[in-house]
């Protein structure tokens, strides 16, 4: 016998969203459901991102990166 589980419409949205996007060759997709953190922007076809939480993970890995770069320079600066 097998079981029957409940759908969950949510989730079956989302995946005909990004199926349709898939389907007609474009990069992003709209949701009517914002990301965890809120936003409303476009996802990715590619990895399901939001592209709002993607923009603020590259400019948070940026600043963090800034440091490194900074003491390469000055030991390229004082190695020559």
């Amino acid at each position: 016998m097998s079981k029957h589980y409940p759908r969950n419409l949510k989730i079956d949205k989302m995946v005909k969203a990004l199926r349709m996007a898939r389907f007609f060759g474009d990069k992003t997709y709209q949701l009517k459901e914002p990301c965890n953190k809120g936003h409303l922007s476009p996802r990715s076809v590619a990895s399901g991102l939001c592209l709002e939480c993607a923009r603020e993970q590259m400019t948070n890995d940026r600043h963090m990166a800034q440091p490194a770069m900074d003491e390469m320079e000055r030991w390229k600066a004082a190695n020559g």
